[in-house]
């Protein structure tokens, strides 16, 4: 008797810790102030607000100044700064020309920002295009990798190799077949790069290239080396020469070094694949730039609270009738679907599920199924006259049939990209396998023991 009422008072203990952790939260003392160490919520755009970033196309008129020999210089005007150089010339050129600006050019540039943010690792994001003036607005979550990513979105993601003396390309995007992050330990540390691999054009470019541009001295024994300049947009890279001839085809970037403890790896390991995503991406034939960036808050937010009240109230009112109804069989049945709403949201904190506005739809009909669950299992006990291994038996051989075909449903939305339908079927997946395993420690812990009045002895 004492075994079973301990048995009782633990499985009530459990829910209310659940319960107590889950809505409540877990606070420990941070400084001044305390703080909850449970992991918040991965909201989507359409519940918490989104970054709006408007990418305007870039009609700026660059002057461009060239020497004698018809060479691109920087170092064209005499001491005063506006008298050109004898044999100079300068012209005024578009950064966009007209000739660039068309429909076909304007849907590649979404497409290649649509892949970047895509390689960058962006979850969710909406890429929309004016198609009249080509402009394009992006919106995307606000967290801390935010602003990494909008610094991304104006490259053109131009890649080249070229000559350092004469700026001649001698290898471009077309010829690269991949770029991805790799880091090498050694005795000082971790080394970050990033590794090019190009196709076989390039790779032929590359052998080339490097048997040509390597390390040389004149007579006097002076640096005459010719070197390339590795270049991204108008961002040189690096500049070198090779040591000897590449004949794989691969070239490493070094994006830094620092001891494996080092905060500073993690910081080179973003910086290579903000690189490589630009590589693998293409390059935008126009040129854009950062008109606007700004936060703007969901309006579903502003009324979130009070949509939640309503769904408790309801919750409520329904576990009260069922508690009404069915005595002390009722009232463990209500904790537990309680326990059971505050076990599936700690598992939502800490699994890869961004709630959206339409999942929570799918939240809502698992609580409901969890509802129906319980329900159906105290039906068993009083009306049936089941005992209590009897009735969980019959409440799941009946929601086995009716589950599977949302299992299914649930583990193939969970592998589409777009997140309101992945986040359905992930709150779907998870929110069936926790029932299936909740319910049965829960209520068979409890009720096994219980005699109910018109119930069968077990």
């Amino acid at each position: 008797m004492k075994k079973n009422i301990l048995n009782k008072v633990l499985v009530i203990l459990i829910i209310i810790l659940l319960s107590l952790i889950s809505f409540a939260g877990i606070y420990v003392k941070k400084g001044n102030t305390r703080k909850n160490i449970l992991k918040d919520y991965n909201l989507g755009m359409n519940l918490e607000g989104a970054r709006h970033i408007t990418l305007t196309v870039d009609k700026t008129e660059n002057t461009i100044v060239y020497d004698a020999e018809g060479k691109e210089t920087t170092d064209g005007y005499l001491e005063d700064g506006v008298t050109l150089k004898e044999g100079y010339t300068k012209s005024v050129e578009k950064q966009n020309k007209e000739e660039v600006l068309t429909k076909e050019n304007y849907d590649k540039t979404k497409q290649i920002i649509e892949k970047r943010l895509k390689k960058l690792g962006v979850q969710e994001y909406i890429v929309n295009r004016d198609e009249v003036s080509g402009n394009i607005d992006i919106q995307l979550p606000e967290n801390t990798d935010t602003d990494t990513v909008a610094s991304y979105l104006t490259y053109k993601g131009e890649y080249t190799i070229i000559d350092s003396d004469t700026k001649e390309v001698l290898i471009d995007n077309s010829m690269v077949k991949e770029a991805k992050v790799l880091y090498s330990s050694t005795s000082n540390g971790i080394t970050v790069f990033v590794q090019i691999e190009f196709d076989k054009t390039g790779k032929e470019r590359l052998k080339e290239i490097s048997s040509t541009y390597v390390e040389t001295k004149d007579e006097n024994g002076n640096d005459s080396s010719k070197k390339v300049s590795i270049k991204l947009d108008d961002e040189t890279l690096l500049e070198t020469y090779f040591n000897e001839v590449n004949e794989n085809g691969i070239l490493q970037l070094t994006v830094g070094s620092a001891s494996s403890s080092s905060e500073d790896v993690n910081t080179y390991i973003k910086q290579g694949s903000g690189l490589a995503a630009l590589i693998n991406s293409g390059k935008m034939e126009i040129a854009y730039k950062a008109e606007s960036n700004v936060y703007i808050n969901s309006y579903v937010i502003e009324n979130l609270p009070i949509i939640i009240c309503i769904l408790v109230d309801i919750l409520a009112i329904a576990l009260l009738c069922l508690y009404i109804k069915n005595g002390e069989l009722g009232g463990i049945a209500s904790l537990s679907v309680i326990g059971f709403i505050a076990l599936l949201l700690i598992v939502l904190r800490y699994t890869n599920v961004v709630i959206s506005l339409e999942s929570l739809t799918a939240l809502i009909a698992i609580v409901l199924l969890d509802y129906l669950f319980v329900k159906y299992v105290v039906d068993n006990i009083k009306k049936n006259s089941m005992s209590a291994k009897q009735a969980l038996k019959t409440t799941y051989i009946k929601f086995i049939g009716m589950t599977i075909p949302v299992l299914i449903m649930a583990v193939v939305f969970t592998f589409i990209e777009w997140i309101p339908i992945a986040s359905i079927g992930m709150i779907l997946f998870w929110g069936l396998i926790i029932m299936a395993i909740y319910n049965y420690v829960v209520l068979y812990s409890y009720l096994s023991k219980t005699k109910i009045k018109s119930t069968v002895k077990e």
